[in-house]
This record gives structure tokens, C-alpha cells and sequence, in this order.
């Protein structure tokens, strides 16, 4: 299945699975043979290596001092899972060095639509609760400069998501701050981010497109609402304000694709000429 755990240590009451004192091990090659054996949506897990410690705490295990790695990111920390009144909830704290947000996402494929008809995993949000922070030291996209810190303090309970605050360090002192919420119920999700003295030119650059835009700094504030169990349906749904307060910048003379194209009629709202200030 593609998939493989190990453990060493002991557990004195098996059948009551109590005084569990265990190291493991686990690796997985393929998320479908775990998906086909599980009968959960683990297709698109990365593959990956992990290892740590595992005890029993009241109602629930304790998982320690464990590692996970994979090409995207190796994370360590700690965390429980115990068992509620109506669910198991997992709480995870846990940090990395480096977020490689390309290598996590997988190579892009070659498809009809400018958006990938890609399913959002909201109906999990009822399978389970959960109280996670995670702490990424930089993040990146492909070869492309990293960006600074990734923070993510996010909660699930009763099939509400909230994630509040992320803040994306973009560069020393300047910090996008995002707010995501999400009903598994009604299928909505909303989401609020700002941002002062962002470098939109650098920004693209961190994002894998150098060379676009120099100039001042800008300010921007959004707020979305939409619903939709995929992407396509949930962009496609988007209803909101967004508002952009840009200082002089040029945009430089370049071909760009219908994602990037957005976001420059966004700062440019005169559609200016390439190689033009603004």
C-alpha cells in the first residue's frame, strides 16, 4: 500500500492498549494505497518519513519529540490526540526551518482551465477537532528568493475552521496578516487580510516573478466570502471588498499568465502601457 510503521518498546495492558511507552517509525511512497486500504482522502499526502515517541495520557496518546520529513518541509515537535464527547480532537505544536510551498503543492499540470477544478478537504472539518501552531522560519517557491516567517495558530471544532492570525513575514518589518474561516455545514468560507508598506515588486519576486515591478510601497486590505466544496466553486463564488493603496511603481515589459494579469489590472487600474510609471 505504500506505506510501512514500525515500533519498539512496550505496552504492559494490550488489550486495554494502556501503558504504552513506544518508539516509531513510519514512511509512506504512496498516498492511493493508503487512501484504497483506509477508505480516507489520503491521495494527495506527499510522500514522507516520520518518527518519535508514543504514550498514553487520559483519553487519549501523546505523541513526542516526533520528526517529519518530507521534500517540502521537515517539521518536529509534539502533540496529543484525545478522545471528546463527540470526536477525537489532535493538537499539534510543532516548528520548521523552511516551507517549500511549490514542492508541497507538486508540479503544476497542463489543463483546459485557468483554475483547477481542485476539491477543498472541508467535509474533514467533521471528522475531527483540532488546536494546531505551526511555525515555519521562511518560506519559498521554487528557486525563487524566501520570504520570513510563516505563523499558523489554527482551531477546528464542531466543523468550524478558523485560522487567526497567520502572518506571513514578507520582509524584516513588513507582514501580510490573514484570517481564514470555513463551516464544513453551510460549505462557506471567509477571509480577511492586510498589509502596510508591502513591496509589491519584491513580493513577486518571492513569489517567482523578478523583475515586474519597482517602486514604493503599498497598502492593502481584502475581505472574501464564498462557498464551494473546490476551488473552482469557491472562486467562482467570491463576493467582497478588496482595497489597494499603491505608491508610484513602473511595470516592466513582460509576458505574463491569466493569474498575474489579474493582479496587475489590480495595481495598475489605468491600464498603463508596460515599461510605464505609474
Amino acid at each position: 500500500v505504500g506505506a510501512c510503521i514500525t515500533l519498539d518498546g512496550t505496552i504492559t495492558a494490550p488489550v486495554a492498549l494502556a501503558g504504552i511507552d513506544l518508539k516509531f517509525g513510519a514512511s509512506l511512497t504512496r498516498g492511493n494505497g493508503l487512501a484504497a486500504l483506509t477508505g480516507m482522502p489520503m491521495d494527495g499526502l506527499p510522500p514522507f518519513t516520520a518518527n518519535g515517541k508514543l504514550t498514553d495520557v487520559p483519553d487519549g496518546y501523546a505523541f513526542t519529540n516526533f520528526t517529519v520529513a518530507s521534500k517540502a518541509a521537515t517539521v518536529t515537535g509534539s502533540g496529543t490526540l484525545i478522545s471528546g464527547p463527540k470526536r477525537y480532537k489532535i493538537s499539534i505544536n510543532a516548528n520548521s526551518p523552511m516551507l517549500d510551498v511549490a514542492t508541497l503543492m507538486g508540479p503544476a499540470t497542463k489543463s483546459a482551465r485557468v483554475i483547477p477544478d481542485m476539491p477543498l478537504p472541508i467535509d474533514a472539518l467533521q471528522v475531527i477537532d483540532a488546536d494546531i501552531d505551526l511555525h515555519f522560519g521562511s518560506v519559498k517557491f521554487d528557486d525563487a528568493p524566501p520570504m520570513g516567517a510563516l505563523l499558523v495558530s489554527a482551531v477546528i471544532a464542531d466543523g468550524q475552521f478558523a485560522a487567526k492570525p497567520v502572518q506571513l513575514v514578507v520582509d524584516p518589518g513588513k507582514t501580510l496578516n490573514i484570517g481564514i474561516t470555513a463551516d464544513a455545514t453551510k460549505a462557506s468560507w471567509t477571509m480577511r487580510a492586510d498589509g502596510t508598506g508591502i513591496d509589491l515588486g519584491k513580493l513577486l519576486t518571492h513569489l517567482g516573478h523578478p523583475g515586474v515591478i519597482s517602486g514604493w510601497s503599498s497598502d492593502l486590505k481584502v475581505q472574501l466570502d464564498g462557498r464551494g466544496k473546490s476551488l473552482a466553486a469557491l472562486l467562482g463564488s467570491l463576493n467582497g471588498d478588496a482595497r489597494i493603496s499603491v505608491g508610484p511603481h513602473r511595470i516592466f515589459n513582460f509576458a505574463v499568465n491569466p493569474q498575474a494579469s489579474l493582479v496587475l489590472r489590480a495595481i495598475s487600474p489605468t491600464n498603463a502601457a508596460p515599461d510605464t510609471d505609474v
